[in-house]
């Protein structure tokens, strides 16, 4: 009778070593893959490094928003107006405005990452990592059944307030024509000529990206769970952005079948399928 072969503790560990990097690289496989699809629906021209603004170019650099109220419905609200209007400003070509990937990496950097709110000296070391000549930083505020926005743009070199605007809302929708018209006026008051900006590149912002509101939600809230590395979250959101856009759902989406793969991860265990979905 065959005696049965023994595992040598070299197998076992080389085994578990190989099932350990497979689930990470799949995880990795599936996140690149929605987010590619998600990243269709929010193009970006931004400067993606801080360098000194090429061609005389003012450089801009957009903080995330103050949560005044508390209001944890806002705080996705307060990471979205900027990205919303990082993407307006940088259809310019008059101006160079640091893209919110950049930002981040900044602000992680001076472990400002998880701050609620900025003091000047913050402003001044994120201009001076930014090499921004113009800083916009701004709040959100809830008061009964409307969103009161505030935007500051300041000069970076002498903490000046250039202007200084709100916003105010019922709903959504109203959102995105009013930050059209403020990327407007702040393109006015970065000694830009009237001529120049009235032959600049300016879309409004519901045909750059999507009018839906729900879609930029789950982008933004998706994004920020990416780039602190929380991919299987990272995953589930930018999917559900594509599905809320329904113009764009078949043509970016992935197929039912990779996303069933990506659910149940090695092996289609049920335990995973639950985990992922």
């Amino acid at each position: 009778m065959p005696q049965p072969l023994r595992s040598t503790s070299k197998q076992i560990t080389l085994q578990c070593t190989k099932r350990q990097l497979l689930v990470p690289a799949l995880v990795l496989v599936a996140l690149v893959a929605v987010a590619f699809s998600a990243w269709r629906l929010w193009p970006q021209k931004a400067t993606s490094v801080a360098s000194p603004a090429p061609g005389g170019k003012p450089m801009l650099a957009v903080l995330y928003f103050e949560n005044i109220s508390g209001d944890p419905a806002l705080n996705t609200l307060r990471l979205s107006l900027p990205e919303l209007l990082i993407t307006s400003l940088s259809q310019s070509r008059l101006l160079n405005v640091v893209s919110s990937d950049s930002i981040f990496s900044i602000l992680k950097k001076l472990n400002l990452a998880d701050a609620t709110r900025f003091s000047t000296t913050d402003l001044a070391a994120v201009a001076k990592e930014a090499n921004a000549q113009y800083l916009l930083a701004g709040s959100v505020l809830k008061v009964g059944q409307k969103t009161i926005i505030t935007v500051r743009l300041q000069n970076a070199s002498t903490a000046d307030i250039v202007r200084s605007e709100k916003i105010e809302s019922l709903n959504d929708e109203e959102i995105l024509p009013k930050l059209d018209g403020l990327a407007s006026g702040i393109k006015a008051d970065l000694n830009l000529s009237p001529q120049a900006i009235a032959s600049d590149i300016s879309q409004p912002l519901g045909q750059v990206l999507t009018s839906s509101p729900e879609a930029l939600k789950y982008y933004t809230e998706a994004k920020r769970l990416h780039l602190n590395l929380a991919y299987p979250d990272a995953i589930l959101l930018y999917q559900r952005a594509i599905e809320a856009v329904p113009a764009l759902r078949w043509r970016t989406a992935p197929s039912r079948r990779s996303t069933r793969t990506w659910a149940t991860g090695p092996g289609g265990t049920p335990r995973s399928r639950r985990r992922w979905n």
